[in-house]
């Protein structure tokens, strides 16, 4: 099986970390009633205990890119709240949207703090404006509020 982008393996519909620099490269998964060996060229990069909760994920932080470790203080609901109180109802209401759309909610953090940002370099009512019409286009990303200068 090939490691995704977000250095995950899916096994039975649990999803199962691999070190970062795994991602794109091909492995082997071996599954006891216990545990989830993931192997590459016959050597063991990762090892879970394993779950049989689908569409959640086990992730071992040192798995994570030191880029995506500093974004584990935050929660989505912090996330949420940092949105609403900052900003308004229409960028909760879209970070809140693609936090829950991911598989995991970290994968959305990165585009819910970059739309916060931008909350310090314009206007509350352009980023609410923004944020209501992502929400209109059903375009849930970081991309879709980009406010061009």
């Amino acid at each position: 099986m090939k490691v995704s982008m977000d250095y995950h393996v899916e096994l039975e519909g649990h999803y199962y970390s691999v070190p970062y620099q795994m991602v794109k490269a091909y492995v082997e998964a071996k599954l006891t009633l216990s545990t989830v060996e993931t192997l590459y060229n016959d050597k063991r990069v990762a090892m879970h205990k394993r779950s049989y909760e689908k569409g959640s994920a086990t992730t071992v932080n040192e798995h994570r890119p030191k880029a995506h470790q500093k974004y584990l203080k935050w929660t989505p609901s912090k996330i949420m709240s940092c949105a609403q109180k900052e900003t308004g109802p229409a960028t909760a209401n879209l970070v809140d949207i693609i936090i829950s759309t991911k598989p995991h909610p970290v994968q959305g953090y990165r585009s819910c703090l970059g739309i916060l940002r931008l909350g310090k370099k314009y206007t509350d009512e352009r980023l609410e404006a923004a944020s209501e019409r992502a929400i209109a286009l059903k375009s849930f990303s970081y991309k879709s509020v980009w406010l061009p200068p």
